[in-house]
């Protein structure tokens, strides 16, 4: 077809028609099939093209992971973990040919057949295989990790050549080909690309270090609590290097020369160097002296890396990165703004670091955390402590706590910041400060004797300072109340901030300051021994503005203010005079005062409009308490609580302005009174907004006062008894009663619960012919029952209460609400028809202390509180359905648990009979992903058995999961058990892969100061299973510190499968430290299997323990391994075994002699006697001060050294140990009798 001809032709004809023939069409139809071909063909091209290239981006990521990894095994000592044996089944096979993409057969370098050897993904959660250990999980990115890759390596060397990456399966796709000849096409990446892009690769001989005559530079930077460059070099024909560093901000430089002498070599063909760059530790760390005061600091700088080699051949290199030396660094980061995601960023902008005066505004990108967080060498508190110093910087101007990266908008917090350092006069985050502040959120923050002015967020002000949306309270979540014994008066409560004039936010406004606080609250405990101490602010010699803000704090002083302590008074005040103005406020708390107690400020010139003082008062006996202000400049709408706690002796103390109004507790409280009297920046409704302390087990559970809309309630405050309201209950074994809810506590703190439930609480007797109706569980329907009440006695003011218990059917329930995703209340509905009233609760009948009061379903607490055995065991029941919703919950047991003492079948429906067996909480399915905090209570007689993998009382905890202070106590008969699909305790087939502990079946979370003792575990391992029994903890893939096993009893037998078990961790992957293991494995037999056991860890293949011991009696059988501490592996620091003698251990005899059997050469750990190990000195280690569940070994202490603390900081130890016996000398004696001669006889 004559394309140009026709298409002229056509041209012509549209002059003079209206269409087009059918030919054209046709024509034209062609034309774009033909054009759509060739762009499609080119799309398709470039698609894989790219496909491609993100593939091999994935190799090469995996290729430096892997090389990483290796080179720190073999600069451990641990190149046995990858090396080819023949004789071994450790997943290393040879690769036995020569790349396509070797060097050549000349070079000094020159690949053989026998030189490389691989390991493949499929082996990388295989116990023993050496693809765990050049790769743990948490070397790379999940996605890669789980994906399927091939290592090729000289274990010689210790070098990676090659790096394979699919996300399909690869294999050779034909049985005649092996996998390294299939691979070896796949260098090419022509091939790959032809192979369909499945395939990604990075390797061969142009990236091995050290096979080409150039220098190839790099650097690394960690600017986290240090700045930390690393600057590395492959050193072609080990000639000497030079490193030449050049640090420039732009305008001046920095150079620093390190010699041949001072580089390190990471493997045999890399050096490199470390720069500690910028660290708080002292003077001399500090960017600004390192670099001889030569830059700017706080600026972003540029590092380069120049290398230089002695050999005249190879040309020298360069190599840049770009980051900032006192804060974090960002890419478009507005000039003059310093980014914060770490305390060294935060502590940085205090002019003590040099910090260029060009730095004027500060943005916090992250949360940070100045607690000891026991998962992380490397955090704040790891390098510096309680250090932190209050910034002072007259040149910044705004501090911003909510930030958008990559289009994420993040509120940062800033939390358990504890000051010591009180030599500045002016002390809190800053000490002064001249601008604006916003978006910041303090947590548990802490002053200790601190300086004149005290704030948590500013000392003194004297200048102009904005605050806007910034809160100071104490978070449940993040422990801040965990460790906290509540008092019985509101002086006794300890103190969180202290100085001479402290305010909840800011110490002082001096006479040239002023300051107006938006959007803001502060709820803390406050001290200023003979000073002021206000909730917001602690004196003002000026101007403060108040709008849409409250404080609710414990205050003690000469001198309290609710919002202000002090706002007149002096010559300063005279000659200035003082400007105060309220708008849409409140203060509520405790005021213990000697001189004077004001409601809301201690002035007299205050505008106030919409607000009220619910303040609570306990002064001397000749000190005024002042119900708002000393006097009013004007008031509207402003209210005070009529008698603020004082007794009817008291009213003589009250000085009332006649402009503010007094309001009872039930008007001041009434649903509607917020809106309609004071303003519609406030709301009745509270529930799920509020976050009582009861720090004077108050039993507080929604604030019933008028909330800010805007605002969360933190904090205690003055309620009365709602008599008829639901509350929580608890029986307990001396027959005895405490409630908890309607604004009062009972509960008690050393007691056994026997009995729990939800009960409607009365100040008196209902009769009994009363009719209330409860609606549950979607709408079905009870009766409660008046004939018989449970009378209660408030200890405190002996005052006699009236329970009228749920009936155990609604209270036990198997409901839960799933109309809404992760929810975890539901509704109920108490209708009293005799005094026509109908209310509405939300809680968890699964759980204690779950009431509140809401418009709408509120998301799960920050808190979950366990005191019964029976809410245990729920737990354990009904974890999977409300996973989702608790996930960042913390479950805190709040009392020692015994499941023989509870009485199962008058509180609980859902069981028939008494509970001594619960499932794991936690499976593969559906992880443990929230907190528990076991409060260090103990939990007694219950075993734990399921039809699952993962086996303890967490059956498989996720890497977000943290377990502390849970004590497991049991009496020798308490097991462990799986259970298979007959009922059985045996498992069979590859895919049978159990994870058994008694804490943690499969933990990739975070344990610590946990302690387990008395329990026993059997177990029969068939046909290709493989199981890893711990006394603690199965398989370990994430942190366990400061924790302790005793397990009587690990008894099992192998037939064909693998069986890995330890008195403390069957098989660890990753981090164990400063622990202890205790008990007794038996390997009943083991026949054509793999069957390792220890001490301590079994398989220790790439982890890491530090700082234990074990004293774990060890009898084996048939093919069965033992070791007295672990098998080699992994690294194994300052840690030691019991050997060396005869012990007895829960009244058997056991011989500890594993050092001198035929497996030493492959034990890890230091043999130490009974006596060495008794005075061994080890680390965080000491006596223990306690000791409990000692079943057969008398004494009253535990011999070893100890390290689990219970709540008072003892250190304890709960269950049995070994002690050496003195059986004297045994063997065998040969001897004759001579009847006659010079010897006779």
């Amino acid at each position: 077809m004559n394309f140009s001809r026709d298409m002229k032709n056509l041209k012509n004809r549209r002059k003079g028609k209206a269409g087009f023939t059918m030919s054209e069409l046709l024509i034209v139809v062609a034309i774009v099939i033909v054009l759509f071909a060739v762009a499609v063909l080119s799309l398709v091209t470039i698609r894989k093209n790219l496909r491609q290239k993100e593939l091999d981006s994935k190799a090469e990521i995996l290729y430096v992971a892997v090389q990483n990894r290796m080179s720190e095994l073999r600069a451990g000592g641990y190149e046995s973990l990858y090396q080819y044996d023949e004789k071994k089944d450790n997943g290393v096979a040879k690769v036995g040919l020569i790349p396509l993409d070797a060097p050549e057969e000349d070079a000094e370098d020159a690949i053989t057949k026998d030189t490389l050897c691989y390991v493949v993904s499929a082996d990388r959660v295989a116990v023993g295989k050496a693809a765990a250990s050049v790769l743990p999980e948490s070397s790379v990115d999940a996605e890669l990790w789980n994906n399927h890759w091939v290592i090729e390596y000289d274990p010689e060397s210790g070098s990676v050549y090659g790096a394979f990456y699919s996300e399909e399966e690869i294999t050779s796709g034909d049985v005649s080909t092996t996998l390294p000849t299939y691979l070896n096409r796949m260098r090419v990446r022509q091939t790959r690309l032809h192979n369909g892009a499945k395939i990604g690769y990075y390797g061969g001989a142009r990236v091995i270090s050290g096979t080409t005559d150039t220098l190839k530079p790099d650097i690394s930077i960690d600017n986290r609590e240090k700045l930390t460059a690393t600057f590395y070099c492959n050193n072609p024909y080990a000639d000497e290097l030079t490193f030449n560093i050049k640090v420039s901000d732009g305008r001046n430089e920095y150079v620093k020369v390190v010699k041949y002498s001072e580089l390190r070599q990471l493997n045999s063909k890399t050096w490199y160097y470390t720069w500690v760059m910028d660290s708080l530790e002292s003077e001399k760390t500090r960017f600004y002296n390192q670099t001889d005061h030569k830059l700017a600091c706080g600026t972003d700088i540029t590092v380069t890396l120049s290398v230089e080699s002695q050999n005249a051949n190879v040309d020298g290199k360069s190599y840049t990165r770009k980051t900032n030396s006192l804060f974090r660094y960002a890419e478009g980061t507005p000039a003059g703004t310093a980014l914060i995601a770490y305390g060294r960023h935060l502590q940085n902008l205090d002019e003590a670091s040099h910090v260029s005066k060009t730095i004027t505004s500060a943005v916090q990108v992250s949360d940070l955390s100045f607690a000891d967080d026991t998962a992380d060498n490397e955090d704040w508190y790891s390098f510096y402590r309680d250090t932190f110093t209050p910034i002072t910087n007259k040149y910044l101007k705004s501090y911003d706590g909510y930030s958008e990266v990559d289009n994420v908008k993040l509120y940062s917090s800033i939390s358990n910041l504890h000051i010591t350092d009180t030599s500045k006069s002016d002390v809190g985050l800053f000490s002064t400060f001249n601008g604006e502040i916003k978006n910041v959120t303090l947590t548990g923050m802490r002053i200790d004797n601190g300086g004149q002015n005290v704030g948590a967020l500013i000392g003194s002000v004297s200048d102009t300072v904005k605050i806007t949306n910034t809160r100071v309270y104490l978070s449940s979540k993040k422990g801040d109340l965990a460790d906290i014994e509540t008092v019985d008066s509101p002086e006794k409560v300890k103190p969180w901030l202290e100085g001479k004039v402290v305010g909840g936010l800011i110490g002082m406004v001096t006479k040239t300051g002023s300051v107006s606080v938006t959007d803001s609250s502060a709820s803390t405990v406050i001290r200023a021994d003979g000073g002021a101490a206000g909730g917001l602010i602690g004196a003002v010699y000026h101007a403060a503005t108040i709008t849409d803000s409250y404080a609710d704090c414990y205050l003690t002083a000469a001198r309290t203010g609710g919002l202000i302590a002090k706002a007149e008074g002096g010559s300063e005040v005279a000659a200035t005079g003082t400007s105060i103005t309220l708008k849409d406020f409140y203060a509520a708390g405790y005021q213990t005062a000697t001189v004077d107690a004001f409601g809301l400020v201690g002035g007299s010139n205050v505008n106030a409009t919409g607000g009220y003082s619910a303040c609570v008062y306990n002064v001397e006996e000749n000190a005024k308490v002042h119900s708002t202000v000393n006097a009013m400049g004007s008031a509207s709408k402003v209210y005070y609580l009529t008698d603020g706690g004082l007794s009817e002796g008291g009213t003589s103390k009250w000085e009332n302005d006649n402009q503010t109004k007094p309001k009872t507790y039930k008007e001041l409280s009434e649903s509607g009174f917020a809106k309609k009297e004071i303003s519609e920046a406030f709301t009745s409704s509270s529930g799920a907004a509020t976050f009582p302390y009861n720090l004077m087990d108050q039993g507080l559970t929604y604030y019933t006062y008028p909330r800010l809309e805007k605002l969360n309630h933190y904090g205690d405050w003055q309620a009365e008894f709602e008599s008829g309201a639901l509350v929580y209950y608890e029986r307990y074994e001396d027959e005895t009663y405490g409630f908890y809810g309607a604004n009062l506590s009972t509960l008690k703190t050393s007691k056994f619960v026997v009995g729990d439930g939800y009960a409607l609480a009365y100040i008196e007797k209902k009769d009994a012919t009363d009719n209330v109706t409860v609606t549950y569980a979607n709408d079905q329907t009870a009766r409660v029952s008046f004939g018989s009440a449970i009378e209660t006695t408030d200890d405190a003011t002996n005052t006699k209460y009236y329970l009228y218990p749920l009936s155990k059917e609604v209270v036990n329930t198997k409901y839960i609400d799933t109309a809404e995703p992760d929810t975890f209340y539901q509704k109920i509905t108490i209708e009293d028809t005799a005094n026509n009233t109908n209310t509405e609760y939300y809680y968890n009948p699964h759980f204690a202390k779950t009431v509140t009061v809401n418009e709408n379903k509120p998301q799960a607490p920050e808190t979950v509180c366990i005191r019964s055995a029976r809410q245990l065991y729920a737990l354990s029941l009904y974890y999977p359905q409300y996973a989702d919703a608790v996930k960042d919950s913390v479950f805190r047991q709040e009392l020692n648990i015994d499941y023989s003492r509870y009485e199962w079948t008058k509180y609980d429906d859902v069981v028939p009979a008494k509970i001594s067996t619960q499932a794991p909480i936690g499976t593969g399915d559906k992880p443990f992903t929230a907190v528990y905090n076991g409060g260090c209570n103990t939990i007694g007689e219950i075993s734990f058995k399921a039809k699952s993998l993962y086996i303890g009382m967490f059956g498989y905890t996720s890497s977000a999961a943290a377990v502390r202070n849970v004590f497991l106590v049991g009496d020798g008969s308490n097991t462990v058990a799986y259970v298979n699909a007959q009922g059985g305790n045996s498992a069979s087939g590859s895919a049978s892969r159990v994870s058994m502990g008694v804490l943690v079946g499969y933990n990739r979370g975070t344990v610590s100061n946990c302690s387990v003792s008395g329990y026993t575990m059997e177990y029969y391992g068939y046909s290709a299973s493989t199981a890893s029994l711990g006394g603690f903890v199965g398989s370990n893939y994430g942190t366990i510190r400061n924790s302790a096993s005793d397990c009587p009893s690990i008894r099992f037998a192998n037939t064909n499968s693998n069986t890995y078990a330890g008195g403390f961790a069957g098989v660890n992957h990753a981090s164990v430290s400063d622990s202890y293991a205790l008990g007794s494995i038996q390997v009943r037999g083991a026949r054509n299997s793999t069957v390792w056991v220890a001490g301590f860890a079994a398989n220790n293949a790439s982890g890491m323990i530090r700082r234990s011991y074990s004293a774990t009696a060890l009898t084996a059988s048939g093919d069965a391994e033992s070791y007295g501490f672990a098998h080699t592996g992994g690294s194994a620091y300052q840690c030691y075994y019991l050997d060396g003698g005869t012990y007895s251990y829960r009244g058997t005899l056991y011989a500890y002699n594993t050092s001198t059997n035929e497996f030493k050469d492959n034990a890890a750990g230091e043999p130490l006697t009974g006596s060495e190990l008794q005075n061994k000195t080890i680390s965080n280690f000491k006596k223990a001060d306690c000791t409990y569940n000692a079943k057969e070994t008398t004494g009253d202490y535990y011999i070893y050294p100890a390290v689990v603390r219970n709540a008072a900081g003892k250190t304890v130890h709960y269950g049995d140990w070994p002690v050496q016996k003195d059986i004297g000398t045994l063997g065998v004696f040969y001897w004759e009798y001579e009847d006659s001669g010079s010897k006779s006889g």
